[in-house]
């Protein structure tokens, strides 16, 4: 048994036995167990155990997470001979391709089953039920490298020729030994038939198999737990080896409670009289029971804060691991990364603690507040290896897969979504989301596909006792009662049939029941806004440079790229001041558009005065709506549905402002009342089937739906302004409630939009995995997980964007087109695959082979020479266009 090795250095030969590594990542899961921490008493309470029951159990589950190395197959890997096989008989060789060592693990499941039966004292053991309540936590810690490996039937049977006796007597000696060191006390009722309990082991499945990865991580660093081939006693290494893991969880923050400070009052902790918003959340009553709020208000109210302060009373309550708050987009999640490291370090966390929080996007790398803080080399893309330093925020960041783990977390919304999605290393992210307060923000730009996924989200959260907040400003009266429904099922309270329609509202849903209340809305974020429509483009662009010559500053939203440029050279042409017309679309490299956003937020930022404001003129697309905290004096925006349009206007007179453009104090606007003016087809009562298309094809191809730009412009027409946040309610229903009125001719192409809503829910639904069915094979109806190859889709698309990266030359070689960055990510643009990547002129093989043995990180991404392509071009003015046919 001592002589089977579990890891060699490749390069040393140097090797670690087997009995030693598997006690390693045992040790490593006992300390992550900390009976006094959440992580423990919360699997202690979902399984009715005591925490030190819980702790010993799962430890020994994690201590044979390795049992496929004891094959003779495995071991004959090594081309040294630490195993001594001699005299016994050898196996079938390892083929990694047909079962890897972690499916090869099944071949002792029996024997476990057979130990453990043995060691119970009670007669009446019923092994089958025994089988059905520990599978899912074996399926669990045999899964350690981050995918299911469940091996039953006919591939156990075949799986046996990579085996031999000697093995499983080898086998049966480990397990006595580990049984020896921890004497695990399995209760009475593991060994009859109780289908409660057994799906209450595969719910719980999940998160052990997180702590089994975690541990497998963390047990097989060597700085840590260094190689040992010489025998001394097992029980004197446990001791040892427990002392090691103790040393890498304190020094890295693993699974550590947030030390919340005590959440006196709100004014104290921000500084400033809440409004009535925040005044709620400082007084809602609190259970210990999973909560839903849902805080609805206008953009500015001060939602954060009011978001923040939940969570901060729940950590005092019921000592949440930590939270993670998720945006829509990476744009508004580094602004919100910057406002909460800023409460984190003076409000919430004790300036003492060791405490991690992290930024949760793909692009976090690129973030210069969080390379800061974490130190991160990033122009070190030549190296393929991982990592893992002592520091703690290095050490959570230097995976996306393990970002979570960090106390406090801001991310994209898909970082949490991905947890509930088959993707290899899932278990670790959900892990991370266990014991801490979701707080999630803009909730009302999810489609029906991350609806869904969302809801899946809240079903495992909420069966693990967490609790959630949703920030929204428009939320849809059937959307927000499918959400509080879902909610309500999930912990067992009466099902609420209507619910309050007012607005401002602020909603708890727990244990008590579902609680609204209206509130006050902040004077200071009341506005009417002007609404006048525009038909003709021309006649928008005169509008813009006559506007723009006059001093005034002013932005165009319009609805796809290729306009946006069009527009954007008409007019530039025509301006006094060129230098401040700006284009600002999707399809510029991360780098530009970096630039940009900060010449628009110079320009047009809360610290910006008439000296800069003036003349400024930006043509932007959606992603000006959905990144940018920065206001206008005047606004066009090309029609859109009415929820798109409320985040248009909200960056209209956004920051309120006196006669020289400085942010007003007084909370009196010198500026002209504010009006928006919407580009838009003549308005016509009984509209054609091409009312939209016929001069508005690129609305129709990204809204879809006629009607509701139709209805949209219905109700604008009618009450000739919006009232924020007066008729914020009446706004959204006039579009998307379920009594409105579609004109015929509108009605089958919305009908397609709404069987594209159906398609959507069902194909979120058949991608997300099955939480009850437990870490396995089973929990994907397809049974197919992603490797790291793939990444599961958080989001729908029509559409299969590719990144593309932007390349020039010097001196005759490609380099990135900022060649002065060396990420390649800065050089990046996002297009779409079948209309334009695969249309881009392909480098020559040798070029590509230079290309990628100087940057090995691009091997995968398509690289693309824009100066030698006659189709297409890139300019950091422009970005990505299509260029003009030469007559």
């Amino acid at each position: 048994m001592e002589k089977y090795w579990g890891k060699i250095n490749s390069k040393t030969e140097n090797f670690h036995l087997l009995v030693y590594h598997s006690l390693d990542v045992a040790a490593v899961a006992w300390q992550l167990l900390n009976p006094n921490e959440k992580l423990c008493k919360d699997l202690a309470n979902f399984l009715g155990l005591t925490t030190k029951q819980t702790r010993v159990i799962i430890t020994f589950f994690v201590a044979l997470h390795d049992l496929g190395k004891f094959t003779d197959a495995f071991q004959r890997l090594a081309r040294f001979d630490p195993y001594l096989a001699g005299g016994f008989k050898k196996a079938f060789d390892y083929n990694p391709m047909d079962l890897k060592h972690d499916a090869l693990a099944f071949l002792f499941f029996e024997n476990i089953l057979e130990k453990i039966s043995f060691w119970h004292s009670k007669s009446n053991v019923d092994v089958r039920g025994l089988r059905q309540i520990v599978k899912p936590l074996f399926n669990a810690v045999f899964g350690h490298h981050g995918l299911p490996v469940e091996v039953s039937g006919q591939a156990l049977l075949n799986a046996k020729k990579y085996v031999n006796e000697q093995n499983f007597v080898d086998v049966n000696k480990f397990i006595d030994r580990v049984f020896e060191l921890l004497s695990p006390e399995f209760p009475d009722d593991w060994f009859v038939r109780d289908k409660e309990l057994a799906n209450k082991t595969k719910q719980i499945s999940w998160i052990v198999a997180g702590v089994a990865v975690l541990s497998d991580w963390l047990g097989s660093n060597t700085e840590y737990f260094s190689y040992l081939d010489k025998l001394i006693s097992l029980k004197k290494y446990w001791e040892l080896t427990q002392s090691q893991a103790l040393t890498a969880i304190r020094e890295i923050g693993l699974m550590k409670r947030l030390q919340a400070q005590e959440f006196i009052s709100f004014e104290k902790t921000f500084g400033f009289r809440p409004t009535d918003l925040q005044s709620w959340a400082e007084r809602v009553k609190l259970v210990e029971t999973p909560q839903l709020f849902i805080l609805e208000d206008t953009t500015g109210s001060g939602k954060t804060e009011a978001a923040l302060t939940i969570m901060h009373r729940l950590l005092n309550l019921n000592d949440s691991q930590g939270f993670f708050f998720g945006l829509p987009t990476q744009a508004t999640t580094n602004a919100m990364y910057e406002r909460v490291i800023k409460y984190f370090s003076n409000s919430l966390s004790y300036p003492t603690e060791n405490s991690s929080i992290t930024l949760a996007h793909s692009a976090n790398s690129l973030n210069k507040t969080f390379i800061s803080s974490i130190n991160f080399d990033h122009n070190d893309y030549h190296s393929n290896e991982e990592s893992i330093l002592s520091t703690c925020h290095r050490w959570f960041s230097d995976s996306r897969k393990k970002i979570l783990l960090a106390q406090v977390g801001v991310g994209t919304i898909d970082q949490a979504l991905l947890a509930t999605l088959p993707q290899k290393h899932q278990s670790l992210r959900l892990l991370g989301l266990f014991g801490k307060v979701l707080i999630l923000d803009e909730i009302h730009t999810a489609d029906t596909y991350v609806d869904d996924l969302l809801k899946n989200l809240m079903t495992i959260h909420a069966s693990y006792g967490g609790s959630m907040v949703l920030l929204t400003a428009t939320l849809s009266k059937k959307q927000k009662l499918n959400l509080i429904n879902h909610w309500e099922r999930l912990i067992g309270v009466q099902i609420t049939n209507d619910i309050c329609n007012q607005f401002p509202l602020a909603t708890v849903v727990n244990g008590v029941g579902t609680i609204s209340e209206s509130l006050k809305s902040n004077s200071n974020n009341s506005r009417e806004i002007g609404v006048q429509f525009l038909h003709d483009i021309d006649e928008c662009c005169n509008f813009v440079i006559k506007k723009a010559n006059e001093g005034c500053c002013i932005v165009w939203i319009r609805n796809t790229v290729d306009e946006s440029i069009q527009a954007y050279h008409k007019i530039k042409k025509l301006v006094n001041m060129q230098d401040k017309v700006i284009l600002f679309h999707s399809r510029f490299t991360l780098s530009d558009r970096q630039l940009k956003e900060e010449l628009i937020h110079r320009y047009l930022g809360k610290a910006s005065d008439n000296s800069l404001r003036q003349h400024t003129v930006i043509i932007a697309t959606q992603v000006f709506q959905e990144s940018l905290d920065v206001d206008t004096d005047l606004l066009i925006s090309d029609i859109c549905p009415m929820d798109h349009l409320i985040q248009r206007v909200g960056r209209l007179h956004r920051h309120i402002r006196d006669e020289n453009g400085k942010v007003n104090n007084d909370f009196v606007d010198k500026r002209p009342s504010p009006i928006v003016y919407i580009h838009s087809p003549i308005w016509d009562q009984n509209p054609s089937e091409n009312w939209l298309s016929k001069d508005f094809l690129g609305t129709e191809a990204v809204y879809q739906s006629p009607a509701r730009i139709w209805l949209t412009m219905k109700i604008l027409i009618e009450l000739a302004a919006i009232r924020m946040p007066k008729d914020a309610r009446l706004l959204i229903e006039s579009v998307y409630g379920d009594d409105v009125n579609i004109p015929i001719n509108l009605q089958n192409k919305d009908i397609l939009v709404q069987s594209k809503d159906i398609h959507k829910i069902n194909l979120a639904h058949n991608v997300s995995l099955k939480w009850a069915e437990g870490y396995s094979k089973r929990s994907v109806d397809s049974g197919n997980w992603l490797n790291d190859t793939l990444e599961a889709s958080t989001r729908y698309s029509e559409r299969d964007v590719r990144q593309v990266i932007v390349c020039k030359r010097i001196n005759g070689e490609l380099v990135f087109y900022h060649d002065s960055l060396l990420h390649y990510e800065y050089s990046v643009i996002k297009v779409d695959s079948n209309k334009y990547a695969k249309n881009l002129l392909q480098p020559t093989d040798i070029d590509q082979q230079i290309f990628v043995k100087k940057y090995s990180a691009t091997k995968f991404v398509q690289i693309w020479c824009h100066e030698e392509d006659e189709n297409y071009g890139y300019e950091s003015e422009v970005g990505f266009y299509v260029k003009e046919k030469k007559q």
